[in-house]
């Protein structure tokens, strides 16, 4: 259950036939930036509608969160495996750290629907 797979984490000969572009003078690397901008503009186009929705109701700390989520779990990654040289045991500690995000955000995200809903709640019955 535990095994790691050596081969590359995405390769591209399932989209595109390379050796076609590459006799037009478009590089491995080329396709990478590409498939890079495209891939976050998709995600900005659906993450947007999310992140005016948490602004409208005032959940800066979630969005804190979800930053500083990305920019936590990106720099393990870079820790884990900068040498290249994996060991079995890292898979696993990588795995419960971010189970410990996960969980801190579950927690975070249940108290501000909580506190959303009491402050309706009062302002419902206050009218």
């Amino acid at each position: 259950m535990n095994t790691w797979n050596d081969g590359p984490v995405f390769d591209l000969t399932s989209i595109v036939n390379r050796n076609q572009l590459h006799t037009l003078g478009i590089s491995d690397n080329y396709l990478y930036i590409l498939l890079g901008f495209v891939s976050i503009l998709i995600c900005f186009w659906l993450i947007r509608p999310l992140v005016r929705f948490m602004v409208l109701l005032n959940w800066e700390d979630l969005i804190t969160y979800l930053i500083g989520g990305v920019m936590l779990f990106s720099s393990l990654l870079l820790i884990v495996y900068s040498d290249g040289n994996e060991e079995k045991g890292q898979g696993d500690q990588l795995s419960y750290l971010v189970l410990g995000f996960v969980l801190f955000g579950g927690c975070l995200c249940s108290l501000k629907v909580i506190k959303t809903m009491a402050k309706n709640m009062k302002k419902n019955i206050g009218s």
